[in-house]
């Protein structure tokens, strides 16, 4: 077009050459429309890819975001756990701890309570608890009306194997003893310690008065045997005070009383021997071992 005009201008012919410009360089209206529709069409492909493109990055937006949150949940889904695992480890180990020190503290109150109530030396009840034992005698022999017998026992020779041969060797004779009249006794019975050399026994529902002398000359004759310290024989003998009681009204401080004093009878008698107490309502009687010997 711009060539055909400027030949025309050349030639003169300058109203041609307007027709010309006029007619290609200015657009009809039809043509404009056109050209416009053109821009149009062309905008709206433009919005709608652009507005596809943005949608993609929309949706992968959306897909991040969604990634984002269930790994987060992973995450704390994790950190969750571990969390709990670890204060679950923490409160039993706490409980173990707490368990352990419940358990120390019940085994030393244990520990504490045997203490207190038995010997040290032969492991048996001391004088607290025999007292408690034989109160609770007394009242079975009242209910049920059984007759029961109360022994003290006090060992002949035994002041002169630990002054003769010192503190060990009279510890192991009363270890020993302690072993042999566990041994004699039965099951329904009680032994203790009350003292350095003295033992009191419960012989509960012995019914007649020869059950309780006749385990009195066991006593006897096992404590007569002797005993073998690192080569030596330590020997020993036993006084024994018996007291009856049944359907009376004596106390247990009384029954031991009387007790005591019948076996200090029995050592005035010659030792080695038993003695039943004269306040038994029964006829006060000697009852010496076969083959007594006089132990200092």
């Amino acid at each position: 077009m711009q060539n055909q005009i400027a030949e025309l201008l050349i030639d003169g012919e300058i109203e041609p050459a307007k027709m010309i410009f006029y007619n290609e360089a200015i657009p009809s209206q039809e043509k404009a429309m056109s050209l416009m529709g053109e821009f149009i069409a062309l905008q709206h492909i433009h919005n709608s890819m652009e507005l596809s493109h943005t949608s993609r990055e929309i949706e992968f937006e959306k897909k991040v975001i969604a990634a984002l949150l269930v790994f987060g949940l992973v995450i704390s889904f994790i950190i969750a756990s571990r969390v709990v695992a670890k204060i679950n480890k923490e409160i039993e180990q706490r409980n173990k701890i707490e368990n352990e020190l419940e358990e120390r503290v019940e085994r030393r109150t244990r520990e504490l309570t045997y203490l207190a109530s038995h010997d040290s030396l032969t492991e048996l009840p001391n004088r607290t608890v025999f007292n408690e034992q034989l109160g609770n005698s007394i009242q079975q022999a009242k209910r049920y009306k059984k007759c029961s017998a109360l022994l003290f026992l006090d060992l002949d020779g035994f002041k002169a194997i630990n002054d003769g041969y010192g503190h060990a060797a009279g510890d192991y004779a009363l270890r020993e003893v302690a072993a042999k009249l566990k041994h004699i006794i039965r099951g329904s019975d009680v032994l203790a310690r009350v003292g350095g050399d003295e033992f009191t026994i419960i012989l509960n529902d012995v019914k007649e008065e020869s059950n309780a002398t006749r385990i009195c000359e066991q006593v006897i004759e096992s404590l007569n045997q002797p005993i073998d310290f690192s080569g030596l024989n330590l020997q020993l003998g036993v006084s024994i005070g018996i007291t009856f009681f049944m359907n009376d009204r004596r106390s247990a401080d009384e029954l031991l009383t009387e007790a005591d004093d019948a076996m200090y009878i029995a050592k005035d008698l010659g030792k080695n021997r038993m003695q039943i107490s004269k306040h038994a309502d029964r006829e006060s009687n000697v009852h010496p071992f076969p083959g007594e010997r006089s132990n200092a």
